[in-house]
């Protein structure tokens, strides 16, 4: 154990920090934070981004998912680089709930600061109209579970706004950036289609192939394959379900009864395409183990983005529905 006199510096600034927060405590307080940081779970973005995908807008749920696979990765990769222990490591009293991995930039922050004002903030073309309570979400939730984090003594402050600061980027990225180069880029890019279509090509693969460079980017730096697998195999499926044109799928087809239904089979079905593949494909012990990660992952993510909407619309679930 390193003892509390060998933290200097800013870590010992942010020890302090932490503990100036749970000397304001108490046991609702506590619960409030457990309860709030439980919100930046990647549990809690697993089921997020499907409900999104699946029942509220697909290309909504495509930009959010792309984004926080990506924000994830990166924030793996960055932990690795850094190495830097998490505070309950150096002060063991601070640690209210117990956390693995590496302490910076917070995972929780990062990725919720890329998430909620990417899925709040969306201006969707048929209605541009943002709340004031989205616009006030969009800006309280990535706060408040980045306060959790510290509060519970699983970050520095530093590591905090480090995440928040990452996340705003990727959500600018996202919400700012892409469309901005797209509306540009928007006439070479049905040149490009109608001339596919006209010899009767698709342009499909190279929609893949730009998918599996940014995955590859994100197994090279992260040196883990979970990200840039469901990264590639989210992306896939979407350009594969885009270019259906025969009974398209749409997220906002449907009864509450039938989003329900869509809801339910299609976390069923993710679970259990993850938890064959896992006893399937070889282990982290293997040589081959990150290879099987990122085919289990893919695969996760391309029953959801693609097998699951065709199943919808197959059964009925997300078919003549306006």
């Amino acid at each position: 154990m390193i003892g509390i006199s060998e933290a200097s510096g800013i870590y010992a600034w942010g020890l302090e920090v932490i503990r100036a927060f749970q000397g304001i405590g108490s046991p609702a307080l506590t619960a409030a934070m457990r309860a709030i940081t439980l919100i930046g779970e990647p549990i809690a973005y697993f089921a997020i981004i499907p409900f999104v995908y699946w029942c509220v807008d697909e290309r909504r749920g495509l930009l959010v998912a792309l984004t926080v696979f990506a924000s994830n990765g990166i924030n793996g990769a960055i932990k690795s680089a850094l190495r830097v222990p998490r505070p309950f490591v150096l002060d063991p009293s601070v640690g209210i709930i117990g956390e693995t991995g590496f302490s910076t930039p917070s995972a929780h922050a990062q990725n919720s600061a890329a998430l909620w004002p990417t899925l709040l903030l969306w201006a969707n073309p048929a209605s541009r109209a943002r709340s004031s309570a989205a616009r006030s979400a969009a800006v309280a939730l990535p706060f408040l579970i980045g306060i959790s984090r510290v509060y519970l003594g699983v970050h520095y402050p530093t590591d905090v706004l480090a995440g928040w600061a990452i996340g705003a980027l990727f959500s600018v990225t996202a919400l700012v950036v892409i469309p901005a180069f797209a509306g540009r880029a928007r006439p070479i890019l049905e040149t490009l289609e109608d001339a596919a279509r006209k010899s009767g090509r698709s342009t499909r693969g190279v929609k893949i192939g730009a998918a599996a460079l940014v995955a590859l980017v994100l197994n090279a730096v992260a040196r883990d394959a979970s990200m840039g697998g469901m990264f590639f195999g989210f992306a896939s499926g979407a350009v594969l379900l885009r270019e259906r044109t025969e009974s398209p799928f749409r997220a906002a087809s449907g009864t509450v009864a039938h989003k329900a239904i869509r809801l339910a089979i299609g976390l069923a079905g993710a679970a259990a395409v993850f938890v064959a593949l896992k006893k399937l494909l070889p282990g982290a012990s293997s040589p081959w183990g990150e290879a099987g990660r990122f085919v289990r992952y893919a695969a996760t993510g391309a029953w959801a983005s693609f097998v699951a909407p065709l199943l919808f619309t197959k059964i009925g679930l997300a078919r003549n529905y306006r």
